[in-house]
């Protein structure tokens, strides 16, 4: 194939879609929960002539602790020119633990959350015919991969606290107290760098990058009142490789019942994606769309008592035909995605 035709586009960068799908329930779920108002929070629950209407918002203690562990997996493949037509399969698996102290709770419902990585995994291979190439990090252990460059920012963030503001509906709106963070990255590239390439730094892993971890264990509500088999939608737009696409999300409450002495409230998801344009023109290059499948699905569990989610899982597909056109040649890729995310509440 000539050179002519940069391919770079068609290589998988699908990992940020794992952020696609940041909502949604629980298998154990069912209509038939019981409708206990007892402890704190109650008040979130009311029964009125045998209809039960709950208030699902964050309303957590101040002084309240959470510890998490967060499993991220993602499977890619390609076939493509650029992979001589045969098939290259990645594969990577991250773990978290963390935990979190509620500092405060304005009289609006923002909480301050004061969170800590201590622990972090990484598992990834990528196949390519008889071949497989494995590397393992773990953050407790100071080996030579432990060194590499891909894992300074993760070396840099482990037991460093910083805070997020958390709105009652379970959006992140800020993450701060970075700068610890910063100067570890900052003496782990020797201490060189100037002030544009600091920024960049900070930049790449700022807040926006902190939120798009943890956002994931933040259920996103409506901000007003659900039923049992209510439900509700959520729209955003964003681009999928080249193409842009919007998200459709849809909730449907399907039971609140008591676990351990607390209220929680079962939630069923599903994602569907819509290609919004399936031509693209890029400098000079034509990316085309020619098949698409893509959607989700998901559960959660909230702890209306505590405040917080106890278990969710999500997962998402994507497969794509896409065709890269050239100064009179083409290629064609086929790329498939799959994620699933799991968030735990240890404790």
């Amino acid at each position: 194939m000539s050179k002519l035709i940069n391919p770079g586009k068609f290589i998988l960068f699908f990992l940020v879609t794992s952020l696609l799908f940041i909502q949604a329930c629980d298998k154990e779920s069912t209509d038939e929960s019981s409708r206990t108002t007892s402890g704190k929070n109650a008040d979130l629950i009311r029964d009125v002539e045998g209809k039960v209407y709950i208030n699902a918002i964050y309303n957590p203690s101040e002084k309240a602790k959470f510890r998490y562990k967060v499993i991220a997996e993602t499977v890619t493949s390609e076939k493509s020119p650029v992979t001589e037509d045969q098939e290259v399969v990645s594969n990577q698996t991250l773990t978290y633990f963390y935990s979190q102290e509620v500092d405060n709770v304005t009289e609006d419902g923002v909480a301050t959350y004061k969170m800590i990585f201590d622990s972090i995994f990484v598992n990834s291979n990528v196949k390519f015919k008889d071949s497989v190439v494995t590397e393992i990090y773990n953050s407790n252990i100071q080996d030579s991969v432990y060194n590499l460059p891909d894992f300074i920012q993760y070396n840099a963030l482990l037991n460093q606290s910083f805070f997020l503001r958390v709105d009652k509906v379970g959006d992140i709106l800020d993450v701060y107290g970075l700068e610890k963070v910063y100067e570890n990255i900052y003496k782990a590239l020797g201490d060189t760098l100037n002030e544009q390439d600091k920024s960049m730094i900070r930049e790449s892993f700022g807040k926006d990058a902190i939120k798009g971890i943890v956002q994931n264990q933040f259920q996103l509500f409506p901000g007003n009142e659900v039923t049992i088999d209510s439900a509700w939608t959520k729209s955003y737009e964003t681009t999928l490789l080249v193409f842009p696409v919007r998200n459709n999300l849809s909730y449907k409450v399907t039971g609140v019942n008591e676990e351990n002495g607390n209220n929680v409230l079962h939630i069923q998801a599903d994602l569907g994606i819509d290609f919004l344009n399936k031509e693209i023109s890029e400098q000079g290059a034509k990316y085309t769309l020619n098949k698409s499948e893509a959607g989700g699905s998901g559960q959660v569990k909230f702890d209306i008592s505590r405040g917080c989610i106890v278990y969710k899982n999500t997962k998402t597909n994507i497969e794509l035909d896409a065709k890269l056109s050239a100064q009179g040649q083409s290629l064609n890729s086929l790329q498939k995605l799959s994620t699933n995310l799991t968030v735990e509440l240890l404790q």
